[in-house]
């Protein structure tokens, strides 16, 4: 999130339906240590499932394609992310 400049808010799964169907709700995604960023297509909540349209050059993977340009020295790590391992 750092890269973002967002800070996480947490949504209940009744206000995460309600975005849906008003239509606000373009895409969800998860992160973390090891999948760095997981687009998801779909959820699911009691008998319901909603299904998210596909998007080119969505939020998701311009962020996981910044990450991983950072652990792999494509890009400039301007947050200090990266740390020298030597013997």
């Amino acid at each position: 999130l750092t890269l973002t400049n967002l800070w996480p808010s947490i949504l209940t799964v009744i206000e995460l339906i309600s975005e849906f169907k008003s239509g606000n709700l373009k895409e969800v995604f998860g992160c973390g240590t090891a999948a760095v960023i997981a687009p998801i297509n779909s959820f699911g909540y009691k008998d319901e499932k909603f299904e998210l349209e596909e998007k080119d050059n969505d939020f998701a993977s311009r962020i996981k394609s910044s990450i991983i340009n950072i652990q792999q020295n494509i890009s400039d790590d301007t947050h200090n992310w990266r740390y020298k391992i030597t013997e």
